[in-house]
């Protein structure tokens, strides 16, 4: 048996690979309640925005990817969109690295469409992020992608 074609998908994007049957066993022993199984079929996409890179590192194990978990963030006071953004195996962009706060966090003001680089409004949204007050959170789940696909730029310009 030749090489099978599965497809992750999430709300970022697609993340294609070409595997064998025993990876796709060990994604269904992995994940057998969350998932259909996948089967023997070529060209087969599973949707999975819930998990962060766990089950593509089954496919991939030493992959690099990209994980972003968009968050929209109120508390009465100050709104934004914030993007959760890890690296898996790779390094973060020093012209990304410039932006986060505590190394991961990006956040956009919701009125003036602007990266927020104020220390201390960004302290004040990540501890929305963690539920600290009265707030309002919305998360999308995650969205993974190969870091050599991931056009951070572009990415953020669309919130802009």
């Amino acid at each position: 048996m030749g090489e099978i074609k599965v497809t992750l998908e999430n709300w970022l994007g697609q993340v294609h690979f070409e595997t064998t049957q025993e990876k796709i066993d060990e994604f269904n022993e992995e994940y057998y309640d969350a998932f259909d199984e996948l089967c023997e079929e070529n060209n087969y996409t599973e949707y999975v925005s819930t998990f962060c890179f766990d089950p593509y590192l089954i496919f991939e194990p030493g992959g690099e990817f990209v994980v972003v978990a968009q968050f929209s963030l109120y508390d009465g006071e100050t709104g934004a969109i914030g993007f959760e953004i890890e690296f898996q195996n790779c390094e973060v962009p020093d012209e990304l690295n410039k932006y986060l706060y505590d190394g991961y966090w990006l956040f956009i003001d919701q009125g003036t469409r602007k990266i927020i680089t104020d220390t201390k409004i960004s302290e004040k949204l990540a501890a929305i992020s963690l539920g600290e007050g009265d707030c309002e959170i919305d998360n999308n789940g995650y969205g993974v992608l190969r870091f050599k696909d991931f056009d951070w730029k572009k990415f953020i310009n669309q919130y802009l």
